[in-house]
């Protein structure tokens, strides 16, 4: 991942990043010789590094995390249960890294901006009700 882009994201947002790497920890190759993600897996990357965390949590968490990998494009479901197939050219993991970093900007930026818009909006539109408050009307006059 480019460090001159950390920068530009918060810490809680680099969090989110960091979660999806374990993604490319439980990669295997699969089917094709393509790199593939099976949950079991997974799950055993997240109880390594998460040991203190009950196992039906980091089953959610897995299941969440391939989900996530799904939603920004970088995860394809297989035919077999429980396998997700890796969307990247490549096998290195600077590749898949740099491939992941992409994916997954390109999610969240327009999140980010529609969040930022919206805060904007309503916030313009307290302000402009405050002003229409004092402006006087025909009534007053």
């Amino acid at each position: 991942m480019p460090r001159e882009s950390i920068s530009l994201l918060g810490l809680a947002k680099m969090h989110t990043f960091l979660e999806l790497e374990a993604l490319l920890t439980a990669s295997h190759p699969g089917v094709d010789d393509r790199l593939a993600v099976r949950q079991d897996a997974l799950e055993g990357v997240l109880r390594r590094d998460m040991f203190y965390e009950p196992p039906e949590q980091l089953a959610r968490r897995a299941e969440s995390l391939l989900a996530r990998g799904r939603e920004i494009g970088f995860l394809a479901a297989q035919e077999s249960p429980g396998e997700h197939r890796v969307v990247a050219v490549g096998s290195k993991r600077t590749a898949l890294e740099r491939t992941m970093w992409e994916k997954w900007l390109k999610w969240e930026v327009p999140r980010d901006f529609e969040r930022e818009y919206e805060r904007a909006r309503e916030e313009i539109q307290a302000e402009l009700t405050v002003e229409k408050a004092k402006q006087k009307k025909l009534r007053d006059f």
